[in-house]
């Protein structure tokens, strides 16, 4: 899985090898889940979310991929 970019304004894109719907969940730093829903590979919005620091999990079946992100 790829994320980029890492640091975001708006606009976050998820690359992963096998395409398809995955389970896309985003959480702040104290573990509070901001973000869940069903997302495809491409792009995801994320101008709703205030400027900080989060991990980005994306959860396919038993696997899980977890990548950091700041948004501005």
């Amino acid at each position: 899985m790829s994320v980029f970019p890492t640091i975001v304004n708006d606009v976050v894109q998820i690359k992963h090898e096998n395409p398809g719907n995955k389970t896309l969940y985003i959480t702040s730093m104290m573990g509070k889940t901001v973000v869940r829903k069903i997302a495809p590979d491409g792009y995801v919005n994320l101008s709703d979310l205030n400027a900080g620091m989060y991990l980005l999990l994306l959860k396919e079946g038993e696997q899980t991929y977890t990548a950091k992100i700041i948004k501005e």
